[in-house]
């Protein structure tokens, strides 16, 4: 199991109407004082976590960490001085297109960055305006072109579907188009309502529209159809790579594995506590500024919490949970512990399961919010 190492970068050129992350608009002047605060909380933690602790995947994610371009040049070199992260680590930065250019793509891969992960999220010039996006398909495509020049083996973008006036059109030819690309890695999230969002409150006013079910199941099986045909193998729910390239940061997360996380609203998990930093800058430069941690709120996982929590993270995997792994970790054997709630899911055929593990079916996989709601 890994232990991987995030980092949260708040800032963004533009709030897109979908996104429920913490955010704000990038301002220069809070670039020095982000720095600064960052490294302090960086050194709390250093007196806090095991000495010879070490990190075998980074993450930089937000936000949008290349907005700040050069300072984030600064950052990944702060986290490469301060942790011991693993000679061969995976190490992510996610970037918008119309943030990134030839020579900045370089210099990240020349500090250390082996991995690129692009928010594409969608190929229609209509569509990206209507989700906010600050490029169009061709910023979006050369972006991926520049990340291969660059020398990134390992590109992987983020495409959203199901989303107000998404159609079927637009999608095959996106998913078309984009499977050209020298891609390793594909993420595709099913839009959903997220609250405090300008799209939850303009749909729940009936000023956008939602696809209908039969869409959504449409839009799915063209994913799924045109990535397999292409060598993608879909690892996760969401998650779709060539051999070999599956993002160890999310494998991680899924496996419920250790975590550190850093900066305005990320969550460290070192089991059993799990630990959310405050999502307001000002106040996170406050607490740190008076040599405190910057934690909105902590919890602690009984044993029985940690198992559950577990077995539904697990379950967004493709391949069959293995009971073996959960009897070792936690002393509790999934088949006894949801027997009643197993049997029902057989029944309805959501799920096949024996004595050594669990399934999910075809019918599952498509209806996995329903079935992993049934074993929180």
């Amino acid at each position: 199991m890994f232990t991987g190492l995030y980092l949260h970068i708040p800032f963004c050129l533009t709030k897109c109407p979908y996104c429920s992350f913490y955010s704000l608009p990038y301002r220069k002047e809070y670039l020095s004082d982000f720095i600064t605060n960052l490294k302090s909380e960086i050194e709390l933690q250093k007196n806090i976590i095991p000495k010879d602790q070490s990190f075998d995947t980074v993450f930089i994610g937000g936000g949008t960490p290349t907005s700040i371009n050069k300072g984030l040049l600064e950052i990944i070199e702060l986290l490469c001085q301060n942790f011991n992260i693993i000679k061969d680590a995976e190490f992510t930065v996610e970037a918008n297109p119309g943030t990134v250019d030839n020579d900045f793509l370089k210099s990240l891969k020349m500090s250390g960055v082996n991995r690129i992960s692009i928010g594409i999220q969608a190929l229609c010039d209509k569509d990206l305006k209507i989700l906010g996006r600050i490029h169009d398909k061709n910023q979006a495509l050369n972006a991926i072109k520049s990340a291969d020049l660059a020398g990134f083996e390992n590109i992987s973008i983020d495409l959203i579907f199901g989303y107000p006036g998404h159609t079927i059109n637009n999608w095959i030819s996106a998913i078309d188009e984009i499977l050209k690309m020298p891609l390793k890695h594909l993420s595709a999230y099913e839009y959903t309502i997220e609250d405090e969002t300008l799209f939850q409150k303009k749909i729940s006013a009936k000023e956008l529209m939602l696809p209908d079910e039969d869409t959504i199941i449409s839009l799915t099986d063209i994913l799924e159809e045109k990535t397999e045909i292409n060598g993608f193998r879909q690892y996760e729910i969401s998650s779709f790579a060539k051999q070999g390239f599956d993002c160890k940061h999310n494998i991680n997360y899924w496996d419920n594995g250790n975590y550190l996380g850093l900066g305005p609203s990320a969550v460290s998990y070192f089991r059993p506590l799990r630990q959310k930093n405050i999502s307001d800058i000002e106040k996170y430069f406050e607490e740190i500024e008076k040599g405190r941690l910057p934690v909105d709120f902590t919890e602690k996982l009984d044993n029985e919490a940690g198992f559950r929590e577990s077995v539904v993270m697990a379950l967004r995997k493709k391949n069959a949970l293995v009971f073996k792994r959960f009897i070792e970790e936690f002393g509790i054997n999934p088949i006894i512990y949801y027997k009643n709630i197993f049997e029902k899911l057989k029944k309805e055929d959501f799920i096949e399961f024996n004595e050594k593990q669990i399934l999910l079916t075809s019918k599952g996989w498509r209806l996995s919010n329903y079935v992993l709601s049934q074993l929180v």
